[in-house]
């Protein structure tokens, strides 16, 4: 589930990271009225802010609420950036299109962290933290390397829009583990189930 996860985490993120701006200068459009610099140093700053003032409130909830608490806020975050990379990929609007792009960076800044409440909660052996977080990153970094080439090919071939919303599309499979995990307290039941599992051979 780990190495799942962040690999289609990475390979999904890595359109959204490469491509957004030119997306909104090449696709969209700024007004004339509208410096770029300024209005990707707003965003910027906006996002920043946001994430001083709203991710130890976020972390606070999770550590009072458990396991089950920061898978469900890990599978709402989740979806919620899939959603508005979506939107911004897809819609016409300069408004539009502005409004999902920080909904998206808001969303994926609180995911970051909730992600790694998650993942520590389910390392109950602290000798093997450090290896298990090292892998969590690896899996990451492989599935940027996998996914930037395949995604700047189906940008070239039929757009960045396509591409965008291929990035998108690439965290389903990563929604669809967070939310089977979910479904067992937010942990995965192999884990418990392993050492009755040894005991029967």
């Amino acid at each position: 589930l780990l190495v799942a996860t962040e690999f289609f985490a990475g390979f999904g993120a890595e359109a959204f990271d490469r491509l957004t701006e030119a997306h909104i200068l090449r696709d969209v459009g700024v007004p004339a009225s509208i410096d770029p610099v300024i209005l990707f140093g707003v965003v910027t700053a906006v996002t920043l802010l946001f994430g001083f003032a709203a991710v130890g409130p976020a972390i606070r909830r999770v550590d009072a609420g458990g396991t089950v608490s920061v898978a469900r806020m890990v599978v709402f975050f989740t979806a919620a950036t899939i959603a508005a990379q979506l939107v911004f990929a897809l819609a016409g609007s300069f408004g539009v299109v502005i409004a999902a792009f920080v909904a998206a960076l808001l969303a994926r800044r609180l995911l970051a962290p909730l992600y790694n409440a998650w993942l520590n909660r389910q390392i109950t052996d602290s000798s093997v933290r450090a290896t298990v977080l090292s892998i969590s990153g690896q899996a990451n970094a492989v599935g940027q390397a996998t996914g930037g080439p395949i995604l700047g090919t189906v940008g070239n071939a039929f757009g960045i829009p396509a591409a965008l919303a291929g990035g998108a599309l690439f965290l389903l499979p990563a929604l669809g583990l967070y939310t089977r995990a979910l479904r067992h307290g937010g942990r995965e039941p192999e884990l418990e189930a392993l050492p009755a599992a040894a005991e029967t051979y």
